[in-house]
């Protein structure tokens, strides 16, 4: 996606915050209906609990797994978001809808991976478009947006126990499959930024000092679409001495007099075709990226084009050498990656190697939170408490996720670090999960559900903001891809890993301390990145915003 430094200016962007805020309300409670159902689905696909633990926890997992295939779609401009997250929403629908009615375990497993991936053509999207509309306040608006998921469990677990009672199994699955298709509406929204689709009118002074005609040096002449792989020019007027019978020059570039170019604006594209240097007609020419806009014949005069720097300074072109050498460099870089050496050089987990430090994070926060999601309820049960009063838990771990992503947001806001509040929060989930052999009273589990409804919460909704401050601003969308990847087998490990540990030992007390164990290296983890940051005092550059 284009890179846009300032948060938009449309006021649309308050739609797309809501999207996603729904978004999350609804994907976040389907590990908490699977763990409401999760008795009766025994009974229903005669099978352990281990293995429904595993097809529980595929549609959000297999969601996170999936993201870097979308990541590299919208990366490359594949689809527009719009398209791919109706698709996926659709598609979620009707596989959650079909699942009702099955009562094989292979069907279930092939409905929830279409669910998964489904879930993850949306997510990515409005990731995404979230970035495009606060790319610089995306921390603090996305920690806001992920409240969602803290009102979805609060309230529909309690609404599908009820549907349970009233319907059974499969009426109470209808009646949240009708719940998901709000996400379809939510889908139809995601949409550009004007700042993107349209135009941004800036007038910059010309000169023309910063090219040497007899040298051949070229100051914005050198268009490299490797550096801006998703950007297109389209020049307003500017002023120029084109020679009669140029032909050649691109018919938007006409004089306007008054010693000043303007842009009409930069609009997102995929490029099609690489640079190809100097027009062999014209010595002194350089051919633009073919698009449906230009042809192989467009080509603007170095005449021309000293007059623009604009075109450098908008969108970070190449401002120094001749065309042919800033065409060779430019294949140089263009070429790396097909090879083995070139494919490790350009790696984003070594370009961006605090990025690949907190990787870990990421797969073993979601491996205790997701367990601790599927298996809260039937912990308790386990403990002898009722069903009624086990959902209650639930809720009030809800409640604790609510209020500890309200307090993130605002602690975020008075800029206090992200790995900071984690790493305490990770410290405070470890305990409860430890000291589960000491909780016996109702009183008490709804203490320590509360609290680890807080605690896990603010980790899961760190995702976005370790990865935003641990990877540059060009790398945000394949990193957030990695990021969920890991995530996602974090998740699918958890819930299978969770459920094997029981079928084993036969006590949920012992997945519990597991839990607490898990959390423990999450300390660690963060605990040496601190370190690093404290000696090195290297920092991302988005770590301002």
């Amino acid at each position: 996606m284009a890179s846009i430094k300032e948060d938009s200016t449309s006021k649309w962007k308050f739609v797309i915050l809501i999207s996603k805020f729904v978004f999350h309300l609804i994907v976040a409670s389907i590990k908490k209906v699977f763990g409401v159902l999760i008795d009766e689905m025994v009974v229903v696909f005669d099978t352990d609990v281990a293995m429904l633990g595993l097809l529980c926890s595929v549609p959000v997992a297999l969601m996170l797994v999936a993201c870097p295939i979308i990541a590299h779609l919208l990366a490359h401009g594949r689809g527009s978001p719009r398209v791919i997250s109706l698709v996926g929403m659709t598609s979620g629908f009707g596989a959650l809808m079909f699942s009702s009615y099955t009562r094989s375990c292979v069907l279930f497993g092939i409905y929830m991976t279409v669910l998964g991936i489904a879930l993850a053509m949306g997510y990515m999207t409005c990731c995404v478009t979230m970035n495009d509309y606060f790319a610089n306040s995306f921390v603090m608006v996305n920690t806001l947006t992920e409240i969602g998921s803290s009102v979805g469990i609060l309230f529909i677990p309690i609404l599908i126990e009820r549907c349970e009672r009233a319907y059974g199994y499969c009426g109470a699955m209808l009646i949240f499959s009708a719940i998901f298709l709000h996400q379809v509406a939510g889908s139809a929204t995601l949409r550009p930024p004007p700042e993107q689709s349209g135009t941004l009118p800036k007038k910059i002074e010309c000169s023309k000092d910063i090219v040497s005609r007899r040298s051949g040096q070229v100051g914005a002449g050198a268009v490299s679409p490797f550096k801006s792989t998703q950007i297109k020019i389209k020049l307003g007027a500017c002023e120029g001495d084109t020679e009669a019978g140029d032909k050649q020059v691109i018919d938007e570039l006409k004089a306007t007099g008054n010693g000043q170019c303007s842009l009409g604006g930069i609009q997102q594209i995929r490029h099609e075709r690489c640079f190809e240097g100097r027009d062999p007609k014209h010595e002194n020419s350089f051919c633009l990226p073919r698009t449906s806009e230009f042809s192989d014949d467009d080509c603007i005069h170095t005449d021309t084009i000293e007059q623009c720097p604009l075109i450098s300074e908008e969108i970070g072109l190449t401002t120094n050498g001749t065309a042919q050498d800033s065409c060779q460099t430019e294949r140089k870089e263009f070429d790396q990656p097909h090879s083995i050496t070139g494919f490790f050089v350009n790696c984003i987990f070594i370009r961006e190697p605090l990025f690949t430090l907190v990787l870990p994070v990421y797969f073993l926060t979601h491996v205790g939170t997701y367990a601790w999601m599927l298996y809260l309820i039937p912990h308790a049960k386990w403990q002898g408490i009722s069903s009624s009063k086990a959902v209650l838990l639930s809720t009030i771990g809800g409640v604790g996720a609510l209020l500890g992503r309200i307090f993130l947001t605002v602690i975020l806001y008075f800029g206090v670090d992200p790995f900071v509040i984690s790493c305490i929060s990770s410290a405070v989930a470890s305990a409860t999960f430890l000291i589960d052999p000491w909780v016996t009273s109702y009183h008490f589990m709804c203490m320590t559900a509360f609290l680890q409804g807080w605690t896990l919460f603010i980790n899961t909704t760190m995702r976005a903001s370790m990865c935003k401050i641990t990877t540059s601003s060009q790398n945000f969308t394949l990193g957030y891809g990695y990021a969920a990847l890991s995530s996602g087998i974090g998740g699918l490990a958890g819930g299978f890993a969770a459920g094997a540990l029981y079928d084993a030992t036969g006590s949920f007390q012992t997945v519990f301390l597991f839990l607490g164990g898990i959390h423990a290296l999450v300390v660690l983890n963060l605990l040496v990145y601190l370190l690093i940051i404290h000696v090195t005092g290297n920092k991302s550059e988005d770590m301002a915003t």
